[in-house]
């Protein structure tokens, strides 16, 4: 029997101002279908002050700010410790003006599939805001 997956998502939020450039992106693994509760990946902080959080058992509520999810694929239920180790690890920059919260995300999804994961392959950080991008306007004509 193959190991039990749980679906991983970049999950897109607005700050307060509609362009997408604005948005803050995190990586969400969802582990209860069934309440909506996953683990949220994420940096918070602002330029030159940001930082790792990981929020266990967040119940994943459409909030007023959600502006559409993307499935990047699934995970081994049994490698979740694996897993946040690794995005635990990925590199925050804030010596550089142009690292936020976007630029974590993709490097996260980028580290995960260097490490073994097989999830989004031949994501690029381009792709993966057009992607985002279309699942915004999905969100601005009412598909989901």
């Amino acid at each position: 029997m193959p190991p039990a997956t749980l679906p991983i998502f970049a999950m897109q939020f607005s700050r307060g101002k509609e362009e997408a450039s604005d948005y803050h992106w995190n990586l969400t693994i969802i582990t209860d279908s069934a309440t909506r509760t996953g683990i949220v990946h994420q940096v918070t902080g602002c330029t030159y002050c940001y930082g790792y959080e990981r929020n266990p058992r967040q119940r994943l509520e459409h909030s007023p700010q959600w502006r559409g999810s993307l499935h990047l694929g699934s995970v081994p239920k049994d490698r979740l410790n694996e897993i946040e180790r690794i995005l635990e690890s990925v590199p925050i920059d804030n010596s550089d003006p142009q690292f936020n919260c976007q630029v974590w995300t993709f490097l996260a999804v980028a580290r995960l599939r260097q490490m073994g994961f097989g999830i989004a392959p031949g994501l690029t950080m381009l792709s993966l805001r057009s992607k985002l991008s279309e699942v915004n306007e999905a969100w601005q004509s009412g598909d989901i």
